[in-house]
């Protein structure tokens, strides 16, 4: 009987501590959930882009798209890396997607768009991967990113963080 009055208590002070409002889940917008997600700010350039979408989004004039996983530690990285940098640039949305989650037929499907879009022969959708479309051309950017820099970014100097941020924007921008 205790526990079942220490869990009631307990439930009763989260509602209270959460201000009484408690936000449905069709309600989160995409920057709330990437932040949750990744412990970002809301303040980020993230949509999240469903699977039937994405064939039309690597066939359009320009964006960006983001394959990563919040499982990941590279993508939590990254993820972080772009938020914080990428917040007073001129990049204003980045199409999130988590290839972890496909069944075995759509990660071959995937697979194949990249490939007749790359022009190139890769067997599996690599996370994390940034992919910028101009002009319905697609190129693979995170290669160019050294992880290492990234993910001590805090042992770098203030010059070469704004090195690497100059380079992410440089690679990204219009």
């Amino acid at each position: 009987m205790k526990k079942v009055v220490s869990i009631l208590l307990i439930c009763i002070s989260m509602f209270f501590m959460t201000g009484c409002s408690i936000k449905k889940t069709s309600e989160v917008t995409d920057e709330e959930k990437f932040a949750m997600e990744y412990d970002v700010t809301v303040d980020n350039p993230f949509s999240y882009i469903e699977y039937d979408n994405l064939q039309e989004t690597f066939n359009s004039d320009k964006a960006i798209i983001y394959f990563g996983s919040s499982n990941d530690e590279n993508s939590q990285t990254i993820s972080k890396f772009l938020t914080e940098n990428l917040i007073d640039s001129e990049i204003k949305e980045i199409y999130y997607f988590d290839p972890t989650k496909l069944g075995k037929k759509e990660e071959k499907a995937l697979v194949k768009l990249l490939n007749s879009k790359l022009d190139s022969s890769i067997k599996n959708i690599t996370i994390p991967s940034l992919y910028l479309i101009k002009d319905k051309n697609v190129t693979p950017i995170i290669e160019e990113l050294d992880h290492k820099e990234i993910e001590n970014q805090n042992d770098l100097s203030t010059d070469e963080k704004e090195q690497i941020t100059k380079r992410y924007k440089e690679l990204l921008k219009d």
